[in-house]
């Protein structure tokens, strides 16, 4: 039985590395989304995002392919990991359990 519990608790404390680890790169990332707004004749693209109780809308430019694309990828992994964030942490939960953590 002892085996089964030094698994777990190793597994448990890669958890917690992995959940840290996430957090860090997280914060690193832009959040929120590209919206379009036409103004006249011209396209213009802004970042909107929320910060606290405030929605922000940060002007990134007129249409430029490469930083754009760069930027749209960033929020993309942002999201991929959050959501990751979320599979570890309840994971984390179960393992507590069969491990009675509190």
């Amino acid at each position: 039985m002892s085996i089964v519990f030094d698994v777990l608790k190793e597994e448990y404390e890669r958890n917690l590395n992995m959940q840290k680890a996430y957090k860090k790169e997280i914060n690193s990332l832009p959040k929120g989304k590209i919206i379009r707004k036409k103004i006249g004749n011209g396209t213009y693209l802004y970042l909107l995002y929320r910060d606290k109780e405030k929605v922000i809308t940060k002007y990134i430019g007129v249409k430029d392919k490469t930083n754009i694309k760069n930027l749209q990828y960033k929020i993309d992994k942002r999201k991929y990991l959050q959501k990751n964030l979320k599979s570890l942490i309840e994971e984390e939960k179960e393992i507590r359990k069969v491990l009675k953590l509190k």
